[in-house]
């Protein structure tokens, strides 16, 4: 399961941005979760809206389990890739261990491709329990 709490009706969404690549030298993201692994009532989820082709998340199914005891270390075969195609919507707990995929072979540089958007849904009466990098202190193994 990517999210294992779903969200109310109470939710809002913050931090909507749309995102390109414009460059074919764009690594993938380091694994992270977005918010503090410390924040285990926090309800935030991680919102991703493709609006072209191509568009990937790289995740470790339960990850974001148990709350009070999270995993810091990953080993390289345990991340999935998740192709999520326009018109659909991915949904995920924010204590999930993810990463943004690197750059296409199709990339031109300096041109915008996959389109997405991003964003994040959380309690109206909540505060997002972050700080600028959310958790970055995941290891990845071999």
């Amino acid at each position: 399961a990517v999210a294992s709490k779903l969200p109310t009706a109470n939710m809002r969404l913050n931090d909507c941005v749309a995102i390109a690549d414009f460059s074919r030298h764009m690594t993938r993201q380091e694994l992270h979760r977005d918010i503090r692994r410390d924040a285990v009532a926090c309800a935030t989820h991680g919102v991703l809206v493709p609006m072209a082709h191509g568009v990937r998340l790289h995740a470790v199914p339960g990850s974001h389990s148990p709350r009070n005891n999270l995993r810091g270390s990953f080993s390289r075969n345990e991340v999935v890739v998740l192709d999520v195609a326009p018109g659909w919507a991915l949904l995920w707990d924010g204590m999930l261990v993810h990463a943004g995929d690197g750059a296409t072979a199709e990339a031109q540089e300096g041109q915008p491709t996959r389109l997405r958007l991003h964003a994040y849904a959380e309690p109206e009466s909540e505060q997002r329990p972050s700080d600028d990098s959310g958790d970055r202190s995941i290891l990845e193994t071999d």
